[in-house]
C-alpha cells in the first residue's frame, strides 16, 4: 500500500491526489443535482433544467461507474474506510439531491423567500395598481392577471408545454376544473398547472 504524502491522499496506483482534486470532483459532481434542484424550484418544473441535469447526472454516473470499476478490478475492492468514503460521497450526493427535489423542498424554499414580494404584488392590485411583469421576488413572472378577488401569476419558464404558477386566493379554496389542476403551498397560495 503506498504511503501517504502530507498533500493528499495515494489512490490505488499509489499516486498521490490532492485534495483540491477531490473537491473539483465533487464541485462537477454535485451541478447536476444543483440544475435538479433549480427545475424542481419553480411551479410545474423547469424542463430545460431538468433536462440538462438528466444529461448531466449521466454524464457524471457513466464517468464515475468506469473510474470507480478500474479502482475495484486493480485494488479487488481492498479498499479503506477513507477511500470507500471519497468514491461514495459523489453517488450519495446525486440520491441526495433526487430526494430534496422529489419532497417538493426547493418550490417551498424559493415561493417562502420570494413570498413577500408576491404579497406585495397583490397588495397593489388589490389597492388598484397595475403589477408590470417581471421579476417578482426569485420568480420572473410573465403576466399577471386577476379574477373576481383572484391573483395569478404566470411564471415564466415554468412547465414546458403547459402554462405554470401560483395563484393567491383569498377566500374559500379554489375549485379544480377541466385542464387546471390545483396544489396548496400554503395559506391562500396555490400552485396551478393548466394543461392542455
Amino acid at each position: 500500500m503506498a504511503d501517504l504524502d502530507r498533500s493528499g491522499t495515494a489512490d490505488a496506483a499509489g499516486i498521490v491526489v490532492p485534495p483540491s482534486a477531490w473537491l473539483f470532483v465533487y464541485a462537477v459532481a454535485a451541478f447536476p443535482g444543483v440544475l435538479l434542484l433549480f427545475a424542481a424550484s419553480v411551479p410545474g418544473g423547469d424542463y430545460l433544467a431538468f433536462l440538462a441535469s438528466l444529461r448531466l447526472g449521466a454524464l457524471v454516473a457513466i464517468t464515475w461507474l468506469f473510474a470507480f470499476g478500474v479502482l475495484a478490478i486493480v485494488r479487488r475492492l481492498r479498499l479503506d474506510r477513507g477511500t470507500w468514503a471519497r468514491w461514495l460521497a459523489v453517488p450519495a450526493m446525486g440520491v441526495l439531491a433526487v430526494a430534496i427535489a422529489l419532497s417538493g423542498l426547493p418550490l417551498w424554499a424559493r415561493f417562502q423567500a420570494s413570498r413577500a414580494a408576491l404579497e406585495d404584488a397583490v397588495a397593489r392590485i388589490q389597492a388598484g395598481e397595475a403589477v408590470a411583469p417581471g421579476w417578482i421576488g426569485l420568480y420572473q413572472v410573465a403576466d399577471v392577471s386577476t379574477d373576481e378577488g383572484d391573483v395569478w401569476f404566470l411564471v415564466d419558464g415554468a412547465c414546458f408545454i403547459d402554462e405554470c404558477g401560483f395563484l393567491y386566493v383569498p377566500g374559500l379554496p379554489p375549485t379544480a376544473t377541466g385542464r387546471l389542476f390545483l396544489d396548496h403551498v400554503d395559506g391562500p397560495w396555490w400552485q396551478w398547472d393548466d394543461h392542455w
